[in-house]
């Protein structure tokens, strides 16, 4: 099966921003070494994560406090939003 991985804009826009801020820390690479490695955790195991909320699932990155949340359907993963999450980011 052929999966394919696409971002919306708002997760680009999300993603834009992060990458922008771990920048001025010297951290933009960990933080893209995270996320693309939960990429390929959904990529790899669909269904690894439960629905929390229609039909969106949300995969917890391991070293950043971000949270990718996604839809599977038809061969395709969409990536709707792509957050920040924690007491440091309200």
């Amino acid at each position: 099966m052929v999966v394919k991985i696409v971002y919306s804009e708002q997760a680009q826009l999300h993603i834009h921003k992060a990458k922008c801020y771990f920048n001025l820390i010297g951290k933009e690479k960990d933080f893209l070494d995270d996320l693309f490695h939960q990429e390929n955790l959904i990529w790899a195991v669909l269904e690894m994560y439960q629905i929390k909320y229609w039909r969106i699932r949300i995969s917890n990155l391991h070293n950043f406090r971000y949270a990718i949340h996604y839809v599977f359907e038809k061969g395709q993963v969409y990536i709707y939003r792509v957050f920040a999450y924690g007491k440091e980011y309200s």
